[in-house]
């Protein structure tokens, strides 16, 4: 009887090692694909290069990432500057201008879409030194 008792305690101890080692290799797999899954397809670095118009929403989500920042811009009697002057005057007033940016190493990547339109329609990118001193 003792040899039976000690050979169900073992089966036991290796039941719970089992148990214990898929749970933590599943803990660790599923962290990698969230990591992997998480991690934009482009790297931010290379924005200034990097033609994005008529590119969707979803596309911008899946290869940069959610934007840092988004800001909208209501369209008024008031004159804008820069490079997104050109995309104010294809609104109406009381439109808007949604930007989405994006921060790299050098500067961000700034994409406009027109009202709750889903493809970029104007981009520009700003060097941090050019932000300093404009050139407009």
């Amino acid at each position: 009887m003792p040899a039976q008792k000690t050979k169900y305690i073992f089966i036991l101890i290796g039941l719970l090692l089992s148990i214990g080692i898929l749970g933590f290799s599943w803990m660790f797999i599923s962290s990698f694909e969230e990591n992997a899954a998480s991690k934009p397809a482009i790297e931010r670095n290379h924005l200034a290069e990097l033609n994005l118009m008529g590119k969707s929403k979803d596309y911008l989500r899946q290869t940069l990432g959610e934007p840092d920042e988004i800001e909208e811009l209501v369209r008024s009697e008031q004159h804008v500057f820069g490079p997104i002057e050109d995309l104010w005057y294809k609104i109406e007033m009381g439109e808007k201008i949604v930007t989405w940016k994006y921060a790299t190493g050098d500067g961000r990547k700034e994409l406009y879409f027109l009202n709750d339109t889903n493809e970029v329609a104007g981009e520009f990118y700003w060097y941090n030194e050019l932000e300093k001193n404009p050139v407009f």
